[in-house]
């Protein structure tokens, strides 16, 4: 049998300490557990109440960049699939398609930001309401016609290419 090596070890005491806490067990009852498994230092000697405490921050830190990595890959997955159906509903003029689509993506990614709609009035006095700053603010898109769906898509390319020329302007002039 070979020699262990201390990475070999730590795996070992790692794979039980992350199911015995997965099981429900504080550190101090997988400190007494490991032991009753024959996971032990040299010589039949427990494991330290810090080096388990050690492991379970290396193992929780394993477990949320895993969890990370799982979020971002099916954002990523999911955002695929939403960009086949706005191509395929696009192709077929389906503008309500396009735009229910679109409006996932702003979700899955959390583009929409809360829209104020009141200010503090002067103290204890009462919040004064704000105009929505676009006219199409609070239209149910899925309702228009598609003459309606047409023109706003229209309108929404104008502007945004006027955001766009209004950003390069300004990064131009920066440099």
């Amino acid at each position: 049998m070979r020699n262990k090596s201390k990475q070999d070890i730590i795996d070992h005491r790692r794979r039980h300490v992350a199911e015995l806490r997965l099981n429900g067990l504080t550190i101090r009852e997988i400190v007494e557990e490991l032991p009753k498994r024959g996971v032990v230092r040299d010589e039949n000697v427990s494991w330290a109440l810090g080096t388990i405490a050690g492991d379970m921050k290396a193992l929780e830190k394993h477990w949320r960049d895993a969890a990370l990595r799982d979020i971002i890959e099916l954002k990523g997955i999911t955002n695929a699939r939403l960009e086949v159906i706005i191509r395929a509903a696009f192709n077929i003029k389906d503008h309500k398609t396009v735009l229910a689509a679109l409006q996932q993506q702003r979700e899955l990614f959390g583009l929409d930001a809360p829209i104020k709609t009141q200010i503090a009035g002067i103290p204890g006095g009462e919040p004064i309401p704000i105009r929505p700053a676009s006219i199409m603010e609070g239209v149910d898109l899925t309702k228009l016609t598609n003459e309606e769906l047409n023109a706003f898509e229209i309108v929404t390319q104008i502007r945004e290419r006027h955001i766009a020329d209004h950003s390069n302007r300004a990064e131009t002039t920066k440099h």
